[in-house]
């Protein structure tokens, strides 16, 4: 048999700037197509935009309020103010956490850079 603890996991933990961990639950599957399809949208105006600073910066905050909107509704309220805080792009990675549970390039199963064991050189003899 083979384990998936990913399956049946209905909420993320974050941890607040003051310490506090809150449980929140995760972005519905129609929720998840949703946020797909805002940063789908987002990513072909900046294209469209191309070196367009102000269209860029106007896809990019219309992208927010709308991942806002799906975001917003999971938090506890006493963090709820503090979402206008992150930018488009911390935003996005917030809602893909929501999504998946996990950061996408975290493997749970590797040691990170700083556990990783290195072979020591061999001594030489002269």
């Amino acid at each position: 048999m083979r384990l998936f603890p990913i399956f049946g996991e209905r909420t993320v933990k974050i941890k607040g700037g003051n310490g506090k961990e809150y449980d929140i639950d995760k972005i519905s599957a129609d929720e998840a197509d949703i946020v797909m399809q805002i940063a789908q949208n987002v990513k072909e105006q900046i294209a469209d935009a191309k070196d367009d600073g102000d269209k860029i910066t106007d896809a990019m905050v219309a992208g927010k309020k709308k991942l806002m909107e799906i975001a917003k509704p999971k938090l506890p309220q006493e963090i709820q103010g503090d979402l206008f805080r992150l930018g488009y792009f911390e935003l996005s990675d917030f809602c893909l956490y929501l999504i998946y549970g996990t950061e996408l390039n975290e493997n749970k199963s590797q040691p990170k850079n700083s556990e990783k064991k290195t072979a020591s050189p061999s001594p030489t003899s002269s």
